[in-house]
Order: structure tokens, then C-alpha cells, then sequence
């Protein structure tokens, strides 16, 4: 049931009223003065006043305009025995919904506060609902700011719009610089076949495009990423909502097991190779120092055995090293336990410095704090942290400074490696873990991928930061507590 208030000093009028509309099933709260008035507002709180223009101490549009202080949504018809234009244009300015002037019709004035009624409850529907989808709206974009995926909204032809943090951190662009520029220029270009085209007639047709891409970042490294994308339904298609989801690690992760698995197969066949190799070798050196000691010392044919006896110690070396690695590719054989970091290191530096490829390097060890204790194989770690220093002294031969920090994490220890050498290239960082890759006249080149297979070993991590002229530190993690899976 409606409800209305009148407030008119006029008591047979009022009371007309308040009999007509109680008639039409309308309930009617009365008052006799605009103070009175005001006052009923705030305790009945009515759908609609009708309030009267001329009335002793307060008039209808003073108390109009407290009415709009009380509540601004107040609907109210001012009521007048005195119709002009400019008592009409006073209280349409002071906020009255409509005007009428007696004597007028009850049926009229029934119709209308109905009509008023209903549009007012209309236009306040209205306005919930339009601060319901402002807040919807607020909400969704507070999500779409804060989600791991990357969005990104286009026009029809993949000029950039909108993109949110997680895109930003993504590409490394900040969202003013991509504005307006396509998002096509952000896939790796030698390798896609992707046009505007093609994604809209995916997306006409069937409403979703999905598909695995490389993507360019601002630093010219390459992500990998899921791409969904969407369109604003309309025909033809005016915008794109696109949602990028990262799959550089995952995908680094498959490649690690790959080349993982790749690496254990090649170990044993490393094994195998070495040990014929081995044999071989024995033979040929064995015979090429018989005949040197044969040989009279004045003897011209000696010229021809130095060099296989050479070639036959370097081959010796890299056979010695092929074993090495195809051992620790034996995970199987590492036995955990809790073993103290530093004696590790110290015992890895002191057969490393025995060698000569780290004479006239200057090096500092901080270990914090310094029982920190690591799960894991004695001889394996020993072997893995031999090999980045050996690493380090060769990247500075005749000279330089080698640093060794750590310290404890949560459930993790964090060992960094850094020397002054000349650097990695930033193409050649991705290869430096592949066996039999190397930089230097001797050697197979299967250090990095030791430290590789031993930290598989133990659920570890390593990450490298190296620059030409800038020298290169290895972040190496290592567990300080058993897993329940091992």
C-alpha cells in the first residue's frame, strides 16, 4: 500500500483528501503546518508528499527545500489555491516533483500521485541498479588488477586499450607506453602464424580463441603463454578482451625434465663410451712410451711421439671427466644426510686452488650464518661446488676475486658464486648447462652439467647473472630439510 502525506493548513481540504485517497487504498498521514510536516516525514517516512504553497510561518517551498535537506529523494507535488507560472517555476527549481492548482480533480490528483509514484520508484530502481553495476564494475576491475594472468582488452583490430599489473609484469611495459599501439607487436615475430584476421574469424565463428604463443617482452626476451581471447559480442566485433596466463615456467620446467632425462640417457652411454675409450687409450699411450724409451735420445722419430702422448694425456683427461659426469648421473647413489655447509665449501676450495687454474685469484668466503646446515650427498655437494669454482677460476684466467656468500632461508639455503671474468654472452647463457659445451682449449665441457644433475639430485636451483666485462655470480638453492618424498 502507497503512502502519502498532505500537509495543508487547510483541515476541510485535507481531510477531502485523506477520505478520497484512503478510498483509492492509498494510506494518509496528515499534517497542518510545514514544520509539522517535516517532522511526519522523518517518522512515516511517505512514498509522495503533497504539500501546499501558501501556509502561516513556514511556506510550502521553505519547507520544500528542508524536505530536499532531510532526504533529496523526497517526491513531492506542491498544491496551490493561487496557480501562476512563477509560483510553478519556484517550486519545480526548489525540487517538487509536479504542480497542481485547486480546486482540482480527485481522480486527477490520484492518477497523478500514482504516476509519480511509479516513475519515482522507477528512477530509484534505476539508480540502485547503476550504482550495483558501478560497484560490480569497481570490483571486477579491482580483480582484473590483481589476478596472476595478463589482460589485455583491444579494439577490433588489436590496438591496445587496456592492460592491467599482471600484464605490465609480464611484458615489463607500463600501460601508458602500449596504449593504442597493437598487440601484435608483442608476439615473437619469426615463429607466429597469427593475424587480427585470424583470431576475429575464430572468434566470430566460435566465440573463443585459445592457442600456446611466444611472446616478446620489453627487454627482448622471450615468454611462453596461453592466449584465450574473447570478444564484446556484437556483429561485427568491436572489442577483444585477451587473457595471457604464464607458461614460461612450466615450460622451462618440461624442458629441464627433457634435457634431464636426455642427460641420464647420455650418462650411461657416456659410461660406456669412456670405458672402450679408456682401454684404447691405455693401449696407445702404453705403446707410445715404450718406443719413447726405446728410442735414442738423438732418435729423429721422437718428434712424432710427443704429440700422441700429448693428445693421448688430453684425451685421458676428458675420458677422466666423461666419468665424472656419467657418475653423477647416478642419482641412486647419493645418500642424505645433514652435513654442514661450510667444511663442504672449504674442502671443494682447497682441491680447487690445488689445481692451476685458479692460481693468482684473490677469494672471500661469508657464510651466514655459519652452521648452516644442508640434506644431502657429502661427495655430491663437494663435487657441485668443485665445479662452480673451478668455473669461476677459469672465466678469470691470470687473475681476479672470487666471492662466496650464503646464507639461511626457510627450509632452504642460498649460496651465491660470483667472480670478475669477462662474462657470459647473453646468447650463450641457455647453452652453458649442455654437456660437452665449453669455452676452453681442454676439457669436455660437462662441469655445468654436473652441478646441473647434482642439484636435480637435490631438489635444488641454480639461476645465473652474467653480462660481458661484468663477470658472472650463480645463485645456487639447496634444501635444509628432508622432503616427505624423499
Amino acid at each position: 500500500m502507497n503512502k502519502i502525506l498532505i500537509i495543508d493548513d487547510d483541515e476541510t481540504l485535507s481531510s477531502i483528501v485523506v477520505e478520497y485517497f484512503s478510498e483509492n487504498n492509498f494510506q494518509v498521514v496528515q499534517a497542518f503546518n510545514a514544520l509539522e510536516g517535516i517532522e511526519q516525514y522523518k517518522k512515516e517516512n511517505p512514498d509522495l508528499v503533497l504539500l501546499d504553497y501558501f501556509m502561516p510561518g513556514m511556506t510550502g517551498v521553505e519547507g520544500l527545500r528542508q524536505l530536499k535537506n532531510e532526504d533529496p529523494n523526497v517526491l513531492v507535488i506542491m498544491m496551490t489555491g493561487a496557480g501562476s507560472e512563477k509560483i510553478a517555476v519556484e517550486a519545480m527549481k526548489a525540487g517538487a516533483e509536479d504542480y497542481v492548482s485547486k480546486p482540482f480533480s480527485m481522480d486527477t490528483l490520484v492518477s497523478l500521485v500514482r504516476m509519480h509514484i511509479e516513475r519515482h520508484r522507477e528512477r530509484l530502481e534505476h539508480i540502485r541498479r547503476k550504482e550495483e553495476l558501478e560497484r560490480y564494475n569497481r570490483y571486477l576491475a579491482h580483480n582484473m588488477e590483481h589476478v596472476n594472468e595478463a589482460i589485455i582488452s583491444t579494439d577490433a583490430d588489436g590496438k591496445i586499450e587496456y592492460m592491467n599489473k599482471a600484464a605490465e609484469q609480464f611484458w615489463l611495459y607500463k600501460k601508458g607506453d602500449v596504449i593504442g599501439l597493437s598487440i601484435w607487436d608483442i608476439f615473437e615475430k619469426e615463429k607466429i602464424n597469427l593475424s587480427p584476421q585470424k583470431v576475429k574469424e575464430a572468434l566470430f565463428y566460435a566465440g573463443t580463441f585459445k592457442e600456446e604463443f611466444k611472446f616478446v617482452r620489453k627487454d627482448e626476451n622471450i615468454l611462453y603463454g596461453l592466449l584465450s581471447a574473447s570478444f564484446i559480442k556484437d556483429d561485427p566485433i568491436k572489442a577483444i578482451v585477451a587473457v595471457v596466463t604464464d607458461l614460461t615456467r612450466i615450460k622451462e620446467m618440461e624442458n629441464r625434465l627433457i634435457k634431464s632425462e636426455r642427460m641420464a640417457s647420455l650418462g650411461h652411454l657416456a659410461d660406456g663410451v669412456a670405458h672402450q675409450v679408456r682401454n684404447a687409450l691405455i693401449t696407445l699411450g702404453g705403446y707410445a712410451n715404450l718406443l719413447k724409451k726405446k728410442m735414442l735420445p738423438d732418435d729423429k722419430n721422437r718428434l712424432y711421439l710427443e704429440p700422441i702422448v700429448e693428445s693421448v694425456e688430453r684425451l685421458d683427461e676428458m675420458v677422466r671427466e666423461i666419468e665424472n659426469y656419467a657418475y653423477y648421473t647416478h642419482k641412486d647413489l647419493a645418500e642424505f644426510n645433514q652435513i654442514k655447509l661450510l667444511p663442504i665449501i672449504n674442502s671443494a676450495m682447497k682441491r680447487a686452488f690445488k689445481t692451476r687454474k685458479c692460481k693468482n685469484i684473490a677469494v672471500s668466503v661469508d657464510i651466514e650464518p655459519k652452521n648452516i646446515a644442508l640434506v644431502g650427498d657429502n661427495a655430491f655437494l663437494r663435487e657441485l661446488f668443485f665445479q662452480l669454482i673451478l668455473n669461476a677460476c677459469e672465466a678469470m684466467e691470470g687473475g681476479g676475486n672470487l666471492k662466496i656468500t650464503a646464507k639461511g632461508r626457510q627450509n632452504s639455503a642460498i649460496i651465491k658464486i660470483s667472480d670478475t671474468g669477462g662474462g657470459i654472452p647473453k646468447n650463450d647463457i641457455p647453452l652453458i648447462y649442455d654437456p660437452f659445451y665449453t669455452t676452453q682449449n681442454r676439457g669436455a665441457g660437462v662441469g655445468l652439467t654436473i652441478v646441473l644433475r647434482i642439484l636435480e639430485t637435490h631438489n635444488g636451483s641454480i639461476d645465473i647473472e652474467s653480462a660481458p666485462g661484468k663477470g658472472t655470480t650463480f645463485t645456487i638453492a639447496l634444501p635444509t630439510t628432508r622432503s616427505s618424498k624423499e
